[in-house]
């Protein structure tokens, strides 16, 4: 098996479970696929929230695992459109496999009606 066969497996997944995504930078428009989880527990101090007594914080986090085609390594003014809703990437996280990158996760948060 090649490197980009064992690599395709977690497009293959994210594609199966997620769904086609656009992102929109600096009038730039990427196509990948992505998956989109609620981040829900307090695992991660830089994402600037505050938890309430269970740990739990407000449904407008999520962590998005995506192609690697999908976001830019810089998450400034990007935006993620899936499932009729869009998100605001806060933070990017490249996962590497044998050198290459295989995908990406990200911190995002769903955008509000008259945030665009």
């Amino acid at each position: 098996m090649s490197r980009k066969y064992k690599n395709n497996r977690f497009e293959q997944c994210i594609k199966a479970f997620g769904g086609k995504a656009v992102a929109y930078c600096n009038n730039n428009k990427s196509i990948g696929n992505a998956v989109i989880l609620p981040l829900r527990y307090k695992n991660k101090k830089y994402i600037g929230i505050e938890l309430n007594d269970f740990g739990m914080i407000d449904d407008s986090t999520y962590i998005m695992l995506c192609s690697k085609e999908l976001v830019s390594d810089f998450a400034n003014k990007t935006i993620v459109s899936i499932f009729n809703n869009k998100y605001y990437v806060k933070n990017i996280n490249p996962i590497y496999l044998k050198g290459e990158v295989a995908y990406k996760w990200c911190i995002v948060s769903k955008c509000q009606e008259g945030d665009l």
